[in-house]
């Protein structure tokens, strides 16, 4: 699965150290021009639905984004909401997300996140039997066994469903 220029995909030292990991997300743009439904990310798993996501801005600098999967408003379909703007620092990043500083001070700018589970609708290779899972990040290396035929693959090794 190719990964999008904005989220860049290679990890550093550091990065691997603080306990980034590369991972599939639900893709929610992938009505927009043929994006597929799952995309390869480098991430830190804070929480069941909230990532601090490896992001490259508009002129090229490594960012980190605290997302969380939800609603941004009654009836708005759930997204990958950015929590507040982007930090040049993973420490600071991953810090501020797991005290919730980030949270707290999106409140207060009158952000109302209800947080909301996504799944991810992934093929077996072999049987092509769906596979749902309701997860908000899935490590490409995490083993998945598919219920249908038994074979336990990689979740890279996986296929992505049509939407």
């Amino acid at each position: 699965m190719p990964g999008y220029e904005m989220y860049p995909t290679h990890l550093t030292e550091d990065e691997i150290a603080l306990g980034l990991r590369l991972g599939l997300i639900p893709n929610d743009r992938r009505d927009y021009w043929g994006q597929p439904n799952l995309i390869t990310v480098a991430a830190y798993e804070v929480g069941p639905w909230d990532l601090v996501i490896k992001v490259r801005d508009a002129d090229g600098n490594i960012e980190y984004s605290h997302r969380q999967f939800s609603e941004y408003g009654a009836g708005d379909d759930p997204e990958w909401n950015a929590v507040l703007v982007p930090n040049p620092s993973a420490v600071a990043a991953i810090r501020n997300a797991q005290v919730r500083i980030d949270e707290e001070v999106s409140r207060r700018m009158g952000m109302n996140l209800d947080p909301s589970f996504p799944s991810m609708e992934l093929a077996c290779p072999s049987c092509n039997k769906t596979i749902s899972l309701k997860r908000a990040f899935l490590p490409v290396s995490e083993q998945i066994t598919c219920k249908a035929c038994s074979q336990t693959l990689p979740a890279a090794a996986l296929v992505q469903c049509e939407s």
